[in-house]
């Protein structure tokens, strides 16, 4: 295909934010990834709380006690945890959690207000 056919110039819809449609719903994809990015961010910040406090704990208790049991667990648990590819960790935890969950789990959208979730 020549570019003289082309209406636009090659990525210029994407250098225009038109980053095409989105497969399930048939929508826009730039309106669908802005309308869930404060879904997003409301769950890394959730994430950032548990886990700061539980690292720092983990990590002064483990210091404390230089080459003891429970300084080797922690490194272990933290090499494992990091030689773990998050996606595989994230099905991993969704299965785990989902077993022990009662129910399926609710399409309930994306809240307009992700502060109301508090």
């Amino acid at each position: 295909m020549s570019l003289s056919r082309c209406s636009t110039p090659p990525g210029g819809s994407l250098i225009a934010g038109k980053l095409g449609l989105e497969p399930v719903l048939g929508e826009d994809v730039l309106p669908a990834l802005l309308r869930r990015t404060p879904v997003s961010v409301e769950l890394a910040l959730y994430a950032i709380i548990v886990i700061i406090p539980l690292g720092l704990l983990s990590g002064v208790s483990a210091g404390a006690k230089k080459d003891s049991r429970r300084d080797f667990r922690f490194r272990l648990a933290a090499f494992i945890g990091i030689s773990i590819p998050s996606f595989v960790l994230a099905l991993m935890l969704m299965s785990v959690f989902m077993s022990r969950c009662t129910g399926s789990p609710r399409k309930t959208g994306f809240p307009e207000q992700p502060a109301g979730n508090l």
